[in-house]
């Protein structure tokens, strides 16, 4: 069985220069800090989305919330 030591095309990496690959990882450092900072106000706006998306369709749904909804502003 010969095996060949070179690995296949499919999974040999390309050969970029050593800089491209330190600016890739320095750009990954940075998207993953900007993340690990704003990540809990991303969820916050999402979360307030749902909320907001939830509050519009009950209210459309069932008249009678109506004036428990504009009673605590949400409306």
């Amino acid at each position: 069985m010969a095996t060949s030591r070179d690995p296949s095309p499919s999974k040999q990496r390309p050969n970029y220069p050593a800089w491209l690959y330190k600016l890739r990882r320095r750009v990954w450092t940075f998207i993953e800090d900007l993340l690990e900072e704003f990540g809990p106000w991303i969820k916050w706006l999402v979360f307030d989305a749902l909320l907001t998306l939830i509050v519009g369709f009950i209210a459309s749904r069932f008249e009678a919330t109506r004036p428990i909804f504009e009673a605590v502003g949400w409306l």
